[in-house]
């Protein structure tokens, strides 16, 4: 047989009396032999014997012999020799009868090894088989199937593997289906699994592919596959356009919250930003697009940066709205009209001159620069402008006009698709305060104001010098001008972190001392802010920040006054601790109200801050968070509440009396009585006030006697004893036991 293991069986017996020993040889090479296990004693009746052989080939040949050759003689049966795993011999292959020198074997396997051998027959006898040959037959072909993940440069390959395999696996990518004009790199690629990303094409082209599976023997080749590049372009992450394929007629998609940097010149087919999407053309670039798509939705709109050159023939640009309220709204295009703001039910402007709003008709261009308001949305969705894209300088001439209602007062608005910084744009006759009218949780419209600072009435973040795109806000030229200029310009624009919503949230600032204070009558929350700046005076500057009454007797307000003006931020040079800043308040309810300071920054360690209420002769400590709680009926009043801040001069560190100066000495007497003793002759108005070590006044009294007993008993605690004499304050620190 083949090569291999058998097992030999026969039944043995001995013959008569012989005592015959026997024997079993096997000769692989047909002629040689050699014993294959021990000798065998012949059994007295037939007994079957089962022998291993092993290292079997074509060519073997078993002997059975008795091993003394005078006493041979035994008894033989049921020979059988059974080939272990024996090679199947295939169907329709088994002593096949042929003629000639060949015969063609069909119907085998792929990539698979066979064997195959001879014999010559004659009519009494057949000859010894033939050597053996070996046959790897040749591979299935693989099959090619569709491409995926087709961009501008490439595609991705995709094939099956052919039954019983391979030994390698090539690729072929041509521009024609007769694979003569193959693409660099795809010639005869080695591959493995079942896919390869195919890079560096052409976009918009067609491509055809091909997979060949290879053996020993041959190579198998699969159907074609036609491909396509896209002209799509999908940008994530941050990307500089150097990086992405050179491609004038594709169209590029900056995805939601992705970057594209303009860092060379390029021309692009189209370029959409989708909501949170960012593109930046750095300066001394040129971009040129036939369109330019900025899209928006609920969580953002995509921003456009142009510091270069822009050759746009035509934009389109998004504003996500929603249903139920106005918004103040402008245009970042040149040529769009109020039709755009089909969802509205009226579209309007303020007429500075006339001193109120005037209705804007459908087929009216809107304006760049000039604010609108959208009245009334009934739908929520997005705002679609079309026209030539505002970029470059753009600027605006503003009026105050006397004795009309809000004189001065101009709605204006960002005329990019981007962030501008008001505190850069450029202002003739302009105050340095913005407002934005807009809408709480409560559903109230309220005014939030920018001045360096700015207020958080929207609840949602303090607004910011960083205006966003679309967004309408009112400026005001300044008292004794006729007229104002308002400018902006391509070094003004950003982009700006988080959902790029009409309206910004500020960051902090962490060089001014500010005080914000809230009023809130647990449904709506109007704010006014205090601003130290050395620049400022404590008088009416272009620091302070006139207030824009929200105008709805559903939301308190709060302001700070200087003169007769209310203030929303009050720019001030400094405080003392003597100061009190008058506060107004202003309701149009009865109702329970409350006073807090949301932000106390930047002032000196022990900074006390306190609100006074003068009609119930109190003060509360704001400086911890805790609000101040009271009721008022409806009513404006500026004389009620005032702030006094308690410098840390007051509150720590001041002076013993054990100072060098004696001046003033402070001490309790036997009836644990506050006596100040003043040591130099009074002059002027003079004063004693106590506090508490929270900094809360406990005591205020006038003076003109060099010795003052203060006939209030103290419990035992710290206090602070402030003099006021001779235009000169010096507190003292007293420990009551």
């Amino acid at each position: 047989g083949n090569s291999g293991n058998a097992t030999l069986t026969f039944d043995l017996m001995k013959y008569g009396s012989d005592a015959t020993l026997i024997q079993v040889f096997h000769a692989t090479d047909g002629s040689t032999f050699n014993q294959v296990g021990t000798d065998i004693t012949a059994p007295v009746s037939l007994t079957t014997q089962t022998i291993s052989i092993t290292g079997g080939t074509v060519n073997s040949k078993i002997r059975i012999a008795a091993k003394i050759a005078n006493n041979y003689r035994y008894y033989i049966d049921n020979f059988n020799l059974t080939q272990e795993n024996p090679t199947a011999l295939l169907g329709g292959y088994n002593n096949l009868s042929v003629s000639g020198t060949s015969q063609s074997v069909t119907a085998l396997s792929p990539n698979s090894t066979y064997y195959y051998r001879v014999r010559a027959t004659s009519t009494n006898s057949t000859s010894a088989n033939s050597n053996t040959t070996t046959v790897l037959t040749a591979p299935s072909a693989p099959t090619a199937t569709e491409e995926t993940n087709n961009s501008s440069d490439g595609f991705i390959a995709t094939w099956t593997l052919p039954t019983g395999g391979a030994t390698s696996y090539t690729l072929d990518v041509a521009t024609d289906n007769t694979f003569s004009s193959l693409v660099s790199g795809y010639n005869n690629l080695s591959v493995s699994g079942t896919s390869q990303l195919v890079s560096g094409l052409s976009s918009n082209s067609t491509y055809y592919y091909r997979i060949k599976a290879t053996n020993a023997t041959a190579t198998a080749t699969s159907g074609t596959i036609t491909a396509n590049t896209t002209n799509s372009i999908s940008v994530s992450g941050a990307v500089n356009v150097s990086t992405l394929p050179v491609c004038s007629t594709c169209d590029v998609d900056v995805n939601n919250g992705a970057t594209l940097t303009i860092d060379e010149n390029r021309t692009i087919n189209s370029i959409t930003i989708n909501p949170t999407g960012k593109l930046t053309n750095n300066a001394g670039k040129t971009l040129t697009a036939a369109t330019l798509n900025i899209n928006s939705n609920g969580s953002g709109t995509g921003t456009y940066v142009d510091n270069g050159t822009s050759a746009i023939t035509s934009a389109k640009v998004q504003q996500h709205l929603t249903t139920g309220r106005n918004w103040y709204i402008s245009s970042p295009v040149t040529g769009s009209t109020a039709a755009a703001l089909s969802s509205a039910g009226s579209v309007v402007y303020w007429g500075e001159p006339d001193g109120g709003w005037i209705n804007v008709t459908s087929g009216t261009a809107l304006n760049p620069l000039m604010g609108y308001i959208a009245v009334g949305t009934n739908a929520t969705g997005v705002v679609t402008f079309s026209g030539t894209l505002n970029t470059g300088d753009q600027s605006i001439t503003l009026s105050r006009t006397p004795n009309v209602n809000k004189s001065g007062f101009n709605l204006v608005g960002n005329p990019y698709p981007s962030y501008v910084n008001w505190e850069s744009a450029a202002k003739t006759n302009i105050g340095s305060t913005i407002w934005y009218r807009t809408k709480n949780a409560g559903g109230n419209y309220v005014f939030d104001t920018f001045n360096g600072v700015g207020t958080n009435n929207n609840g949602t973040g303090a607004v910011s010098a960083m205006i966003p795109p679309m967004q309408a806000f009112w400026v005001r030229v300044n008292d004794g001008q006729s007229s104002g200029n308002l400018g902006f310009t391509n070094a003004m624009r950003a982009h700006e972190t988080g959902t790029n919503k009409l309206k910004a949230p500020a960051a902090n600032n962490t060089a001014l001392q500010v005080l914000r204070l809230q009023v809130s009558n647990e449904g709506n929350t109007d704010e006014a802010i205090l601003v130290f700046n050395e620049n400022a005076s404590n008088a009416i500057d272009t620091y302070d920040s006139p207030k824009m009454t929200n105008a709805n007797i559903a939301v308190p307000e709060i302001y700070s006054v200087v003169g007769n003006e209310e203030l929303v931020i009050n720019g001030m040079n400094n405080f003392s601790p003597t100061t009190e800043i008058p506060v107004g308040f202003r309701t149009g309810q009865n109702n329970m109200f409350s006073i807090k300071a949301t932000e106390i920054s930047n002032f000196g360690a022990g900074t006390q801050v306190i609100l006074k209420d003068n009609e119930l002769m109190t003060e509360a400590n704001l400086t911890d968070g805790n609000a101040y709680t009271f009721s008022s009926d409806a009513i404006t009043t500026t004389n009620r509440f005032s702030v006094i801040f308690r410098s840390s001069s007051v509150a720590t560190g001041v002076e013993n009396n054990q100072s060098n100066d004696m001046s003033i000495v402070v001490f309790r007497n036997s009836n644990s009585q506050i006596v100040v003793n003043c040591n130099r002759n009074i002059m002027g108005k003079a004063s004693i006030s106590v506090y508490n070590a929270i900094g809360q006044k406990l005591t205020y009294k006038t003076i003109n006697s060099t010795s003052t007993v203060l006939e209030q008993n103290y419990n035992a605690g710290v206090y602070f004893v402030s003099v006021v004499t001779n235009g000169k304050t010096i507190t003292r620190k007293l420990i009551v036991d």
